[in-house]
């Protein structure tokens, strides 16, 4: 009986609701728009110190850093279990968390601005890169790193399939990227 695999295309709502190409790639926009920050203001700040930042679980870290990635997103543009679904398992450092807190919208749209070098290295290119169970992603000159198991937990609901690369584990699918292999 061989295992039934799948190819990070598409997203998927904690109800199931699949999400079209049009609506992923207006995410991946509108999440840009926001680093570069065109239409929005302010964000609150948390009431965390830093010591409860760094004791933060993975978990609270994603949602703390949605609340705050998606309030500088124009209205309607997206959602935090959007947001959540798209990033979930990459890494957020203390930093990360503390700059996104204190991240001021209209004063953001530098191209490396503290928030964003807080957040990810530069790097050069569009590129993904597999070591290990760990993905790097190269895209806007931010790299991002994700580890698998949390990828496929978030994205889809599923477990990892402890392969990442371009060829599938059972070697029938091939793609022209490295991803995360997640189990159906």
């Amino acid at each position: 009986m061989s295992k039934a695999y799948f190819r990070p295309l598409g997203l998927y709502e904690p109800k199931r609701k699949k999400l079209n190409k049009r609506d992923f790639w207006s995410f991946i926009v509108a999440f840009f728009l926001s680093v570069l920050c065109l239409s929005c203001g302010g964000i609150r700040s948390d009431p965390l110190s830093d010591e409860e930042i760094s004791q933060l679980t993975y978990p609270e870290r994603i949602e703390i850093w949605c609340t705050h990635f998606v309030a500088c997103l124009p209205p309607d543009t997206s959602s935090i279990s959007k947001c959540i679904m798209l990033f979930g398992g990459m890494r957020i450092s203390d930093a990360c968390i503390q700059a996104s807190r204190k991240i001021n919208c209209k004063e953001s749209d530098q191209i490396r601005s503290d928030y964003r070098s807080a957040c990810w290295e530069s790097c050069t290119g569009d590129w993904y890169q597999c070591d290990g169970d760990v993905r790097y992603d190269c895209f806007q000159q931010d790299l991002m790193v994700f580890d698998c198991e949390a990828k496929c937990y978030y994205s889809y609901s599923a477990a990892y399939s402890g392969h990442c690369g371009r060829v599938s584990p059972d070697g029938e699918n091939i793609v022209d990227h490295d991803i995360c292999w997640c189990n159906l």
